[in-house]
């Protein structure tokens, strides 16, 4: 994990960071650092909150994701 500091890569790029964003039921907030543009088919943290938020706290393989906003819009 990065922590959110002056050198932060915020902005286009192969390594663009996004966030702070808040974390689900806590006073804590994390960055997102992207560094791929492809399925890299690994596991990813998952934090929402509001209606059907259960749904997308943990960690789930990056195509769970889809499954879950249709479950949580009542499509499936």
């Amino acid at each position: 994990m990065e922590s959110d500091d002056s050198t932060d890569e915020s902005g286009d790029g192969l390594s663009k960071e996004d966030g702070p964003f808040q974390v689900a039921h806590s006073d804590q907030k994390f960055m997102v650092d992207w560094t791929t543009g492809e399925h890299s088919a690994v596991d990813v943290p998952i934090t929402a909150i509001g209606k059907n938020a259960h749904l997308f706290e943990g960690t789930y393989e990056n195509t769970y994701i889809h499954d879950a906003l249709l479950k949580a819009m009542g499509i499936r």
